[in-house]
């Protein structure tokens, strides 16, 4: 086993190792494998998260030291799991040995419970321990070459039984001989051990020197044992490894949580300083990355990955905005605003002629109907509001179909404040009308040339004028996306769409829908509605993301539904596009304002924890969709809404197959869509696409 804690010659190795195996063999013989019931859980592959094209941390739960430097007789395993999660961890070790380590079968289901992978660990010389692997839910199991080679097992028969059940193998060895036998098995993920099985020494280079005779190796690599700090991060980092598995210095730190932001912040060095340079952290290079994952998590996702300039900016903007939130004045001011100003409550509309025609009850969440012509007009007012309370000046913005832009120089008009907005030439040509609206506003309308030219450089640019100018400026950020505590912050202003919704379809059917339906850039109209039925597990949530030509083309931005990876972009951990370098690549939708490569974080936690289905629709479907809502219900929708539209024929057929799980099918379905925005915007866009203007 690695990692054991033993300082230089305080016993010989093989006496240690003789030791471990007798104790397996003990545990073998009383039982203690076979007590375990079967875990009902989802499994989640490391051998995926460990390719996935960044440096990864496995932080493991190990009660005690076999050398006496620590033994753990309370710890909670769920909240130290959680803890894991929340400081970024990119999965578990449990160690599972009963006498030596005061390990236990039932963490690993426990650990579980975090949806991060876990690894179950222990000296594995019977198919019984492969067996209590899967029962535990486990999704890899330890195997480690010498313990295999001493008791003189078939390291490929137990890779075949771990297989053969469900679950991955991490196979563990020391030096050159048996890496190379390592590599010829079918194991998922080959491990090194640094510690010298002799001397008792740990040394680093051992995994940099087995890499340099093995060039170019096809299986995830993980180098286990010796890490004490963040220089040790950085070292393995730059072997090529594919991540690293710390416990003991994990567990001597005085500050658990501290530790692992130190080592998951070292881990991070590559993505954060370039892998992903116009967009990672602020959107900028040369600034340094500070990260922050104590807040703003939804599961793994979110966070804060900017530049140590910001945090302080962010950590005030999240104090202030919990403050508002207190604050009777404020909240009496955003509410007359929304409602005697912006036009709220906004109806919740019966679509008699698209029901009749789809097959099944719909609702129109009619944001399309307020002052400026979305649901932007909620997010809006609400941060200038903020940005006021706060005493700043000026609001910046960026923007993509114009809406977000509009209703920012809308609010900063209505307030007194300069207003600033960034837009893509792209998406600035796409939406001419919507250039003139904000210049008539007297916004200052910022055309960025930089990359694709649509709203991921618009975002780059607004960040780095924040960076520059936070002292007198707020970045009225439009879509739950960024660092936090901007997700939180546009979720809360927009969930007035959701417990509106809520409480009108109560009253027009008396009871909650069984489906909602939402466009997805980042997330913000989506999430608006989500947000008031989320405790509700028998209404069925999907959101639609933009297919662009299709998945297979590339040219779509469909993070989820698609082939987005975990990443960092504009500050925020979650579902990215990017290229086989890990650059975040171009996007393309026919709809201006989904043209983006991340998604909001909660969504992707929504759909890592199955509460919500993504899906994609493509640009000629969304065009249908446009032209169907319009002849049923004389309703242009937005493009983006376009997107939902034209799903609502498949989602019928899903919902009548029984694939989302409501209960109700066929014309007794009830469907709340979202009608993020209404089409005049697109009105000339989409007559150049079809010809009209031809």
């Amino acid at each position: 086993m690695h990692d054991c804690g033993m300082e230089n010659g305080c016993i010989n190795m093989a006496d240690i190792l003789d030791k471990f195996i007798a104790a397996a063999k003990e545990n073998v013989a009383s039982g203690y494998y076979e007590k375990i019931g079967k875990a009902e859980v989802k499994r989640v592959s490391l051998r995926e998260k460990l390719g996935d094209g960044k440096f990864c941390l496995i932080c493991e739960i190990k009660h005690a030291s076999p050398a006496g430097e620590y033994e753990m007789e309370n710890i909670d395993v769920g909240k130290t799991a959680q803890a894991f999660l929340e400081c970024g961890a990119d999965a578990i070790s449990v160690v599972v040995e009963p006498k030596i380590f005061k390990g236990d079968l039932g963490n690993v289901a426990i650990a579980k419970k975090v949806r991060l992978p876990v690894l179950f660990k222990d000296f594995v010389l019977d198919e019984r321990q492969v067996e209590a692997a899967a029962k535990s839910g486990a999704d890899c199991m330890l195997l480690v070459m010498r313990v295999m080679d001493r008791e003189g097992l078939d390291v490929d028969a137990f890779v075949e039984k771990a297989h053969s059940l469900g679950i991955e193998v991490l196979l563990e060895c020391y030096d050159a001989n048996e890496m190379e036998r390592a590599l010829k098995t079918d194991a998922d993920i080959v491990g090194i051990n640094n510690r010298d099985l002799q001397t008792l020494k740990v040394d680093l280079n051992r995994t940099q020197e087995i890499m340099e005779k093995f060039q170019n190796i096809a299986k995830p690599l993980v180098s286990e044992s010796g890490v004490r700090g963040g220089e040790g991060v950085k070292f393995l980092r730059g072997t090529g490894a594919s991540g690293i598995l710390v416990g003991t210095a994990i567990w001597k730190a005085g500050n658990l949580e501290k530790k692992i932001r130190e080592l998951k912040s070292a881990a991070m060095g590559a993505e954060a300083t370039g892998k992903n340079a116009d967009g990672v952290g602020v959107g900028f290079e040369g600034s340094g990355v500070a990260v922050s994952f104590g807040k703003g998590r939804f599961g793994e996702f979110g966070g804060t990955y900017v530049s140590e300039l910001l945090m302080p900016v962010l950590q005030e903007l999240d104090a202030e905005f919990e403050k508002a939130k207190k604050d009777r004045n404020f909240n009496a001011q955003l509410s007359y605003y929304l409602s005697k100003y912006a036009g709220r409550k906004t109806p919740l509309y019966f679509a008699g002629n698209l029901s009749e025609k789809i097959g099944m009850k719909i609702y129109l969440k009619r944001e399309d109907l307020l002052h400026t012509g979305a649901h932007k007009i909620n997010n809006a007012i609400g941060q200038a509001l903020l940005a006021k309370h706060m005493g700043k000046k000026r609001v910046i913005a960026e923007t993509g179909a114009g809406q977000h832009g509009v209703a920012t120089a809308t609010a900063a008009a209505l307030l007194g404040l300069k207003c600033d907005v960034y837009m893509g030439s792209e998406d600035a040509k796409r939406q001419a009308l919507n250039v003139y609206r904000m210049k008539l506003l007297g916004a200052n309308v910022r055309i960025v040339e930089a990359g694709s030219c649509t709203l991921k450089d618009a975002v780059n640019e607004a960040l780095r004028d924040y960076a520059a100018n936070f002292g007198g400026t707020h970045y009225v950020l439009g879509s739950a996306l960024g660092p936090h505590p901007y997700p939180k912050i546009v979720a809360h202003f927009q969930s007035v769409i959701g417990k509106e919704a809520r409480e009108q379809i109560l009253e027009a059917e008396g009871k909650l829908p069984d489906c909602l339906l939402a466009c997805v850039g980042g997330g913000s109209n989506a999430i608006g509605l989500f947000g008031a039925f989320l405790d509700d597990k028998n209404v069925d949530m999907v959101g639609v993301e933009a297919g662009g030509e299709g998945v297979k083309s590339g040219k779509h931005a469909a993070r989820i539904s698609g082939d987005g990876k975990l990443g960092v972009l504009h500050g925020t951990l979650t579902y990215v596009l990017e290229n086989s370098d890990g650059q975040i690549r171009e996007t393309h939708s026919v709809s201006a304002g989904l043209d983006y490569p991340a998604i909001g974080p909660e969504h992707a936690h929504l759909h890592e924890s199955g509460r919500a289905k993504y899906v994609c629709v493509e640009d000629r479907e969304a065009l249908v969709g446009f032209h169907l809502l319009a002849k049923c219900e004389g309703i242009i929708p937005a493009l983006e809404s376009a997107h939902a539209i034209a799903y609502l024929p498949k989602l019928a057929k899903e919902l009548k197959e029984g694939a989302l799980g409501a209960k109700v099918a066929g014309e007794d379905a009830v469907v709340i869509v979202n009608l993020s925005g209404r089409g005049d915007k697109d009105v000339q866009h989409v007559a150049e696409i079809e010809g009209e203007f031809a």
